[in-house]
Parts: C-alpha cells; sequence; structure tokens
C-alpha cells in the first residue's frame, strides 16, 4: 500500500449502517433460538471477539437488510470519485465485515475482528498506523472508542450531532474535522415510537367494566381502574419492543414496516432491551398495587402476547383469535382491578366484536403486502374468508347487544328499552370501519384508526346518549 495515497477508513457500527452489527446478530439469536443466548456469557468469558464469531457463523446471514446511513454513503462516494481508497476497518466480525462491503460495492478492502483480536479503540489504531501510516489517513466514526484513531488520523469525519463533532475537534486540538450527519442517537420521539404509546388507546378497554358496572364514581374503583390502565400500557409497550426486535428483519422487506425505531436504526437495539425491562418493570409495580386475579390476568396477557411474537402469529386463523383474546383480557382485567364479575353478555359481545377487528386489522395487512400473507400463512382464498368471517362476527356481536336490551339489562336499567337504540351507532361504526379498511384508508390497528378518526366521537355520543335514556340503576 503507498503511503502517498488518499485513505479513507471507514467504521461500520453507528457509521455505515445505523446500528450495530454485535447487537442485530443478538436480536437474530433471540428469534432463531432463544436458548442460544443463554451461551453467549461462556463466549464472552473467552473474548469477544471470539463471541462476535461464534455469533456471525451462526447467525450472520442479514447482511443485505442492514439500515445503512445514507449521509455517511454519500461521504463515501464523493471521496471514491475524487479518487480516495475506500477501507471498511471496523470491530465487527472480519468474516461478515466481508459480506455487509461485498453488499455496498463500495470498498477496496476490509479489515475486522478475528477471532481472537477485537479490532476497536488502541488496536484498531495501531492497525491503521501500521498499514497507512500517521496522519497518512482520514477515518470515519462515530464514537468516544474512535478517538485513538482519529488521533492517528489525517482528518476525522464525525458521525453524530454537532456537539459530539465539537467534542472531538477540541480533543484533536482544532485539527479538521467533518461532521456528517444520519447517525442513530437517543430521542424521545424514537422512544415513543418505540413503545408504540399511540397504541395505549386500545387499554382503554380496562375501563369497560367500571362504566358498565356503572360505579364510576367510585373513587377507589377508578383510582385501581386507572392504575389497571397502566399497567397494561407498560406491558404492552414491552411486549410490542419484543416483537419488534424479532421481526426486525421481515420489518426492512415491509413498505411502511421497515420506519419503525428499530429496523430502520433511529434507536438502538441496547437502549431498547433496557427499555423493554424497565416497562416490564413498571407493570409489574402497578400490578402488585392491584388485586391478585388482576395480576393474574396480565400475566396471562404476557405469555400469549409473547407466544404470539414468537410463533402464534405466522398460524392462519389462529393469529387473529389470539388477538381477540389480547383484546378481551383487557376488559377482564379492568374487571378484576375492581372486582367485578364480567357478564356472559358482555363476554360474548366482547370476543365477538374483538374477533371481528381482529379479522379486519389482518385482512389490512394482508391487502397491504404479499410478503405479510405468506408469513402469515395466509393465501388468496384463505384472505376472502377471513374478510367474510371478520363481517359476520361483528354483525354477531351487534345482534348479541340487541339480545342483551331486552333480556338482561332489565334488572340494571329503568328505561332499558333505550339501550337498543345503542345498536344503530355501534351497527353504522362497524359497517363504517369495514368500508374504509375496504377503500384503503384504514392503515393501522383498527381500535387505534377508530380513536382516531373524528367522526366515530359522534357516534360514541349517540351510544352515550342511548345509555343515559336509559337511566342506569
Amino acid at each position: 500500500m503507498p503511503r502517498s495515497a488518499d485513505n479513507l477508513c471507514v467504521d461500520l457500527d453507528g457509521t455505515l449502517i445505523r446500528s450495530d452489527s454485535l447487537w442485530e446478530l443478538v436480536a437474530r439469536a433471540l428469534r432463531k433460538n432463544p436458548f442460544y443466548l443463554a451461551l453467549v456469557p461462556l463466549m464472552l468469558a473467552r473474548g469477544r471477539a471470539f463471541a462476535k464469531r461464534r455469533l456471525a457463523e451462526k447467525f450472520g446471514k442479514f447482511a443485505e437488510r442492514l439500515p445503512v446511513n445514507p449521509a455517511a454513503v454519500s461521504y463515501i462516494k464523493k471521496r471514491k470519485r475524487a479518487g480516495a481508497k475506500i477501507w471498511l476497518v471496523t470491530a465487527c466480525d472480519e468474516k461478515l465485515a466481508e459480506k455487509i462491503a461485498a453488499r455496498t460495492g463500495l470498498f477496496d478492502g476490509v479489515y475486522g475482528s478475528s477471532e481472537t483480536i477485537n479490532l476497536k479503540g488502541e488496536n484498531k489504531a495501531a492497525l491503521c498506523s501500521k498499514i497507512f501510516g500517521d496522519g497518512n489517513f482520514d477515518y470515519m466514526g462515530d464514537s468516544p472508542s474512535d478517538i485513538p484513531v482519529w488521533e492517528k488520523s489525517r482528518t476525522a469525519a464525525v458521525v453524530g450531532g454537532e456537539k459530539f463533532a465539537e467534542k472531538i475537534r477540541r480533543r484533536l486540538g482544532g485539527r479538521e474535522t467533518v461532521r456528517i450527519g444520519g447517525g442513530a442517537e437517543l430521542s424521545a420521539s424514537a422512544a415513543l415510537r418505540a413503545v408504540r404509546a399511540h397504541q395505549w388507546a386500545k387499554n382503554l378497554l380496562v375501563f369497560v367494566a367500571l362504566i358498565s358496572s356503572h360505579r364510576y364514581f367510585n373513587l377507589g374503583d377508578a383510582l385501581n381502574s386507572a392504575a389497571a390502565f397502566l399497567a397494561f400500557c407498560f406491558c404492552a409497550s414491552a411486549t410490542y419492543i419484543l416483537n419488534d426486535l424479532l421481526d426486525i428483519e421481515s420489518d426492512r422487506l415491509h413498505p411502511s414496516k421497515r420506519s419503525r425505531p428499530f429496523a430502520s436504526g433511529d434507536f438502538p437495539i441496547p437502549a431498547g432491551i433496557a427499555l423493554m425491562l424497565a416497562l416490564a418493570a413498571a407493570a409489574v409495580a402497578a400490578a402488585a398495587a392491584l388485586p391478585r386475579e388482576f395480576a393474574l390476568a396480565l400475566a396471562a396477557y404476557a405469555a400469549i402476547t409473547i407466544g404470539y411474537s414468537f410463533a402464534f402469529k405466522r398460524v392462519a386463523f389462529v393469529d387473529v383469535a389470539v388477538l381477540a383474546c389480547l383484546y378481551y383480557l383487557r376488559v377482564l382485567g379492568g374487571g378484576e382491578a375492581i372486582d367485578c364479575k364480567i357478564s356472559f353478555w358482555l363476554s360474548a359481545f366482547s370476543v365477538f366484536l374483538f374477533l371481528g377487528l381482529a379479522l379486519l386489522k389482518r385482512c389490512v395487512e394482508l391487502s397491504e403486502s404479499a410478503e405479510t400473507a405468506r408469513a402469515r400463512g395466509y393465501g388468496r382464498a384463505n384472505a376472502k374468508a377471513a374478510r367474510a368471517a371478520g363481517i359476520a362476527s361483528c354483525a354477531l356481536s351487534v345482534a348479541v347487544y340487541a339480545v342483551y336490551t331486552q333480556r338482561g339489562a332489565r334488572a340494571y336499567y329503568e328505561n332499558p328499552d333505550a339501550l337498543l337504540l345503542g345498536t344503530l351507532p355501534i351497527g353504522f361504526f362497524l359497517w363504517k370501519i369495514w368500508r374504509d379498511a375496504a377503500q384503503g384508508l384504514v392503515s393501522s390497528d383498527p381500535l387505534v384508526y377508530a380513536f382516531k378518526t373524528k367522526s366515530n366521537y359522534a357516534l360514541l355520543a349517540a351510544f352515550a346518549a342511548a345509555f343515559a335514556l336509559a337511566k342506569p340503576f
């Protein structure tokens, strides 16, 4: 290698890609063989480089799906057009790094970690100095561990925010520093997307028992319902993070899900795991303040959700039954939180309604992506059957409600016949959401879509009016 050559050395993790290859391997291992992760501490005992090599050998077939930093790629291409030699120099396992480099077609050579040497920090600085010579190469990196390499380089290309770039510039004594954007940074907006805060609206179902039992003016019951709501929010968000980590590869192939925080690299995987554990702990803490039966309902919700993430969602029609069950567990949990038994009528209405909405959710996803249809185990005929079953299930929920107004409501309302008027807003809402889905307007969970659609609040007001006219005891 002529030392007079214009050389640009590029880091991989957090620089060329908006993620970390080691944590990508961990996420892939979690999906493919979660029990294998128990061996990781033993591997790390033999050295970080050894662990990287073993994980890369077993789970390293994802090089074409990593989120590339477009700003870094643009800078590399600019330097390459100017005649620079581009080298990938990374702490990632060398064999995996070679696959990633081959995918990009940007590099003249690759240097990565071997089974015995972790090419990071001082080790990387020593290698670059040996091959290119001190001050005879530029280096692009993203973390404080790259400082030893920048100190040996000619120009420091820093991927990160303005403050970090300025810190590196001062550390290098004002040496030429180029800031490059596009790196993954911790942000509140990315965290909210990771926990899917917009999905918390579904957890309002825990208040159904409080409202239907007419105990909404009881302060203790209201506070318990609020605690149950928070517990379900924390638990659901923890499972959403787990689901997104398991689906990180398939999400990158999906037209809309590729923008999810982990798939896009907007939110670091280790931060996501830490957030998931914190949310799980918060859910346990909230449940501890409520009756034991609520804790059991929440535990069942968590267990079924985890089973859904690992297996159930890939089995046609079993997946929607599980989704309906998860909706219903929110209602059941709300009842347990205030020691209120959920009636047969409310259970029957909920099961049919939630099964219909779960089928609607699946129909929307199947219409968006043929890849999703295959992954979920649905063929074209199954998709049609799902739509028919969903509409029928929603119709049955309206029928159950109508029968309840004549059979089960008389012991709880002074004017139960007024409740029959509630079939109109319920029926119109269900017809409207299926119509919107057929027109491609429903692009998310149907309950979330329902809360976001302003016209539905007029229907809710109409139902509330029927409820008030019925004069609950």
